[in-house]
């Protein structure tokens, strides 16, 4: 016969077992929900810090075209006379703002790693999910945009202005970036603007690459605000999720 008191120890004795087996399982169940909850804040926070910056580069890069556009407006409309009178410094900025362009590079490596590491599948967010697809195709179509308007300025305008004027003293697109540093910190003539500058606005295929390099930045200005749109709604997703993870 089984001794009571050796059935009631086994009996215990495996429930102690099985209680603990339990317990530690529990514990590594809420060890793993705790290490994605910390994951998911992570990048929840990485990514508000990248979109807040992006917003603030995108407003400045906005500015930035405003300025081309009203300087390739001016420099279109302007009169033959007017060319005179302006100074050669001011030549030399529309020069710059004709021959130079400024593309906007967000940081994107936080969306980058969230989207190769499979953490963007873990967000349940859908408000975040949408906008942020939203936001990689708008972002996409202003690096398509910026793609077309360098390429026209490499390809038409720069070797336009290459043929009539020594590019180093009215750019920093020429041969040598230190030596056209160097050469754009000294005054340009009046000399150095009558030879070469005041001729351009005689030549109708000049006026026509502002027409361009302003139909570019127009088109860069509705692309920035349309990635700036969407970066707004990443933001106002990310303060929910941030919203909805203090709650929880």
């Amino acid at each position: 016969m089984i001794n009571k008191e050796s059935l009631k120890k086994f009996v215990i004795e495996t429930l102690v077992i099985i209680s603990s087996i339990l317990i530690a399982f529990s514990i590594d169940s809420y060890w793993d929900v705790y290490k994605q909850n910390q994951s998911r804040k992570s990048v929840i926070s990485a990514l508000e810090k990248d979109f807040e910056k992006t917003y603030d580069g995108l407003e400045s890069s906005i500015k930035h075209k405003n300025s081309v556009v009203e300087t390739m407006v001016k420099l279109i409309l302007m009169p033959d006379a007017e060319v005179q009178t302006l100074e050669p410094s001011q030549l030399r900025e529309m020069i710059n703002y004709l021959s130079t362009i400024y593309t906007y590079i967000p940081p994107i490596a936080s969306v980058d790693s969230l989207v190769s590491s499979g953490e963007l599948n873990k967000i349940n967010n859908h408000q975040l999910r949408e906008a942020l697809a939203f936001y990689r195709i708008d972002l996409q179509s202003l690096k398509s945009t910026q793609q077309w308007a360098l390429d026209t300025i490499n390809l038409r305008t720069i070797p336009f202005l290459a043929e009539r004027i020594p590019m180093h003293l009215f750019s920093y697109n020429g041969p040598d970036v230190e030596n056209n540093v160097q050469d754009l910190e000294r005054e340009v003539t009046p000399n150095e603007v009558a030879t070469y500058i005041t001729p351009l606005f005689d030549e109708l295929a000049f006026r026509n690459l502002a027409q361009n390099r302003l139909l570019a930045a127009r088109i860069t200005i509705l692309k920035l605000k349309g990635l700036q749109e969407s970066v707004a709604e990443v933001c106002a997703a990310l303060k929910n999720e941030n919203c909805s993870e203090n709650h929880n």
